[in-house]
C-alpha cells in the first residue's frame, strides 16, 4: 500500500522508493523459508544449520533496509503521507503475516529499539497483539533466540 501512494506522490524519488520495494520483495522471498524451518525447528527436526543460515540471510536483508528506510524513506513519508493514512499501515502489515510470524517480528523489532520506542510502539499496537505479546509473545521469542543463540 505505501509504496505506490509514495511513487504516485513523490516520483522523483523513484529510484528510492524502488529500491525500497526491492528489499522488501528480498524479505518476502526469504521470511516464508525461515518460518518454515522454524516451524520444522520446534516440531523437533534437525533444521539448525539450515534454520541459522536463513536467520543470516534475514538479517543481512533486515538490518540494511532498516537504516535505508529511517535514512532515506522516512523523511519520502514525512513529506507526503498523512497521519490517518500511515495509521492504516501497521492494520495492512499484520493482515499479511500469521501465526508466530507476527510475534517474531515483534520480537525483532523490540530487540532493535529503546525503552522509549518500545513504550511508543505498544501504546499503538492492536489490543489484540498487545495481549499476545504479553501472554505468550515475549516468552516464545526469547526461548526461540536463546537456542538459536546457544546453537550457533
Amino acid at each position: 500500500m505505501l509504496w505506490g501512494v509514495l511513487m504516485l506522490r513523490a516520483p522523483t524519488q523513484a529510484a528510492l522508493i524502488e529500491h525500497g520495494q526491492a528489499q522488501h520483495q528480498k524479505l518476502d522471498d526469504e521470511l516464508p523459508t525461515t518460518f518454515d524451518l522454524l516451524n520444522k525447528f520446534k516440531e523437533g527436526e534437525d533444521v539448525t544449520d539450515q534454520l541459522i543460515d536463513s536467520f543470516d540471510k534475514v538479517s543481512s536483508i533486515v538490518l540494511p533496509h532498516l537504516d535505508f528506510e529511517e535514512k532515506e524513506v522516512l523523511p519520502i513519508i514525512s513529506a507526503h503521507i498523512k497521519i490517518e493514512e500511515w495509521a492504516q499501515m501497521p492494520g495492512q502489515t499484520w493482515r499479511r503475516l500469521q501465526g508466530d510470524a507476527v510475534l517474531m517480528i515483534v520480537g525483532l523489532v523490540h530487540e532493535q529499539f529503546d525503552d522509549e520506542f518500545r513504550a511508543l510502539m505498544q501504546e499503538h499496537t492492536p489490543e489484540e497483539l498487545r495481549q499476545a505479546w504479553a501472554t505468550e509473545g515475549q516468552a516464545m521469542f526469547d526461548t526461540t533466540m536463546h537456542t538459536i543463540t546457544e546453537l550457533a
